[in-house]
């Protein structure tokens, strides 16, 4: 990736080097590592998740989902990483999605447009997304949308948040779950955010921390100044 260490956040996908064994930083079961590869020979990507106390910032931590919530964890050098990217947005998984998920994701790709909101998808539509062709049913009647919220102001957070609420039990389509995007790349709950509680959990590629609700709206504020 060059001299410097790419941004990386929580819930970005990677696609790996054709020697990324040889970042790796702890090791694997050999299981995982047949499942793994199998699913690298397509050229699919992982799923960044939080780093672990005691990582620096050349410590890569990503997630590998199989069906059936069996998760691999894999822990490697941040050099292993050949392509980094955003979460799909709703209109690409569109034609991975059960028929009666897509009124919703047409909706919320509407919605995104008229509020200015980029969004994300990840979770188990984007696995499927991702998995492809490959004979892999990572979607069942239970799964939930989840999506990333990546709004610019806390106006539209508010808006957002608003819509989002009004939605809820319009079917068809899933029950919609995820979190908005901080300025400072913090992540909480949207359901959370928009009971207002004193305060709220934020995750981050690094932490977990609690932050007072009203320390929120002023993120946007610092960032439009």
């Amino acid at each position: 990736m060059g001299a410097s260490e790419p941004l990386l956040r929580r819930h970005d996908w990677v696609w790996l080097r054709q020697d990324w064994q040889r970042h790796l930083r702890s090791p694997l079961e050999p299981l995982a590592h047949a499942e793994l590869t199998d699913w690298l020979a397509g050229e699919r990507p992982l799923v960044v998740t939080r780093r672990l106390p005691g990582d620096s910032l050349d410590d890569l931590r990503l997630g590998f989902a199989r069906p059936g919530r069996w998760r691999i964890a894999l822990h490697l050098s941040v050099n292993a990483i050949a392509r980094l990217s955003l979460s799909p947005s709703p209109l690409e998984v569109l034609g991975d999605a059960p028929g009666d998920w897509r009124e919703r994701l047409d909706w919320l790709a509407a919605l995104g447009c008229e509020q200015r909101v980029p969004m994300g998808v990840y979770g188990s539509l984007a696995w499927q997304h991702f998995a492809g062709s490959a004979n892999s049913q990572y979607l069942t009647c239970q799964s939930d949308l989840d999506l990333l919220f990546m709004p610019s102001s806390w106006t539209a957070v508010e808006r957002l948040m608003k819509e989002l609420i009004a939605s809820e039990g319009c079917p068809p389509g899933p029950r919609l779950d995820g979190e908005i995007i901080l300025p400072d790349g913090g992540g909480v709950a949207w359901r959370e955010l928009a009971a207002r509680p004193p305060k709220v959990l934020v995750k981050a590629i690094d932490s977990v921390e609690l932050r007072p609700f009203a320390a929120l709206p002023l993120l946007f504020e610092r960032r439009s100044a």
